[in-house]
């Protein structure tokens, strides 16, 4: 909250003057590097930036309002995940996982005593999200901005940060990539399609490709569940 007080005053005066702050200033400890200092709780974290706009006296209710802000667009990043990745529509799912991933451990502890260590929680599904999108040709140009804008919030948020959420996105890229397509295929909605070859066998093809078989007739319904093809 100190913090927060210093950062208001000094954007303010930045606004009306367009004089930036000293990269030294001794008002801080004995002394210390104000951007160093500054970046890793204000300046990356783009709900402080409101201040400007509210008076001292409603600070603290700013800072409240926030955090509360900050728990709602969590979970709101969380559905747009969880609609991108899965089929599932039904609203008890939904909000079931969405309450689950909101109210965890990390989100009690740190949306009261560093509110700003939530935002990961709003980042992260939305980057997986967009390199998700990348990944997939179908999707328009506009995917590039997409990842583009992710990316740099990313990296601007925090760099610590930033540097956990490189690992898992490593991690899905991987997983994204290599993992058996029978995992993925749900991700198609057109030209998929399950046959049968002169043996019995179950074929499953996506855009005319074959990737895998199996002699499980369960194999097939699971494919044709989806808004699939019959080949006879």
């Amino acid at each position: 909250m100190p913090a927060l007080v210093h950062w208001q005053n000094d954007l303010k005066h930045l606004l009306a003057t367009g004089q930036w702050p000293a990269q030294w200033n001794f008002q801080l400890g004995i002394g210390a590097d104000y951007y160093q200092t500054f970046a890793y709780y204000t300046l990356g974290d783009i709900f402080t930036y409101g201040v400007a706009f509210v008076s001292q006296a409603h600070l603290m209710a700013y800072y409240n309002i926030m955090i509360v802000v900050r728990i709602f667009l969590a979970g709101i990043a969380f559905l747009v995940a969880l609609h991108h990745f899965t089929d599932s529509r039904n609203p008890w799912v939904n909000v079931t996982a969405t309450l689950a991933y909101v109210f965890t451990g990390y989100m009690a502890l740190s949306a009261f005593s560093h509110p700003y260590f939530v935002n990961p929680l709003i980042i992260f599904p939305l980057l997986i999200v967009a390199i998700d999108n990348l990944l997939n040709p179908e999707k328009p140009k506009s995917k590039y901005l997409y990842f583009i804008v992710m990316v740099a919030w990313t990296l601007w948020n925090n760099y610590y940060f930033a540097f956990i959420m490189a690992l898992g996105a490593l991690i899905f890229f991987v997983v994204k990539t290599t993992v058996e397509v029978n995992i993925l295929v749900e991700n198609y909605y057109s030209n998929d399609y399950c046959s049968f070859d002169s043996n019995g066998t179950f074929l499953a093809r996506v855009n005319g490709t074959l990737y895998f078989s199996s002699n499980e007739p369960r194999f097939c319904k699971r494919i044709i569940a989806l808004p699939t093809k019959l080949l006879p």
